[in-house]
């Protein structure tokens, strides 16, 4: 199953980083819902993989992200 898991980091890693990107950009209409929600799904499948590989110190990381992204939305 670990390649499945690492299959899963890598496209919780390029949600995070493209929702990073798209909402840096000047003038981007990127709403920022969206921006959250790629969040935290990156941060749920990046943890996913953090958990398979037993790494709990950026296990805190990821759900602190996610925790940080869903207060945003209800925030909203």
């Amino acid at each position: 199953m670990s390649i499945f898991f690492e299959f899963l980091g890598w496209i919780g890693t390029f949600l995070i980083v493209y929702s990073y990107y798209k909402n840096s950009q000047k003038g981007s209409k990127f709403p920022k819902k969206t921006y959250l929600y790629l969040n935290i799904l990156g941060s749920l499948l990046i943890s996913l993989n953090i958990l398979d590989k037993g790494a709990y110190p950026a296990l805190v990381l990821q759900v602190a992200w996610v925790a940080i992204s869903l207060k945003s939305l209800y925030n909203k």
